[in-house]
């Protein structure tokens, strides 16, 4: 099963406490927000978790699931691109989940940053919600963006909140939720 291997792979990485985390936000009821910042939200929200891992230079994302995708039908999957400064170093990619509003994805990324840098200070992650079938007229269409999220120092609101939170508690598995 992928949840036992993720929770192994995570307990290697020293981040064991982080499936008691993942249990209490999945079963969490809280209502979803109707605005942030006064900006209605629609697309959606995604549940990450992230762990920097200081001693190896490493960070690891885990994209764990989605709720309230946009209404109709979606084969949702994740983009996920780590960037050094504007330069991409890397891409990877969830699974596609056929028909689900509502997927699970529970899927760990191990990216290794570069030793030149200075840990997570130049360092970015950007998340895209894809939809994988987009309903066309004319034919097969080109996975369709859902939702975007950009996560760095920089970054506002929630993003930049929780990507300061795994800097100042480096080894520590920090999920949270994340309005698309």
């Amino acid at each position: 099963m992928r949840a036992d291997s993720l929770a192994r792979k995570l307990r290697n990485n020293s981040c064991f406490d982080f499936w008691q985390e993942v249990k209490v936000l999945n079963n969490s009821k809280a209502p979803l927000p109707s605005s942030i910042d006064g900006k209605p939200t629609g697309r959606g929200e995604l549940l990450l978790s992230l762990c920097y891992q200081s001693t190896n230079n490493t960070l690891t994302v885990v994209v764990l699931k989605a709720r309230h995708l946009t209404s109709g039908p979606t084969d949702p999957y994740v983009k996920v691109n780590l960037y050094q400064g504007k330069k991409r170093l890397v891409k990877k990619k969830t699974h596609v989940k056929k028909c689900s509003p509502n997927p699970v994805f529970n899927e760990l990324f191990v990216f290794d940053l570069p030793s030149e840098g200075e840990g997570l200070a130049d360092t970015s992650v950007e998340l895209l919600l894809m939809d994988s079938s987009p309903s066309s007229s004319s034919g097969p269409a080109p996975p369709a963006v859902l939702g975007r999220l950009a996560m760095g120092v920089a970054s506002p609101g929630s993003a930049g909140q929780h990507w300061r939170e795994i800097c100042e508690h480096p080894r520590r598995q920090i999920a949270k939720w994340h309005a698309m």
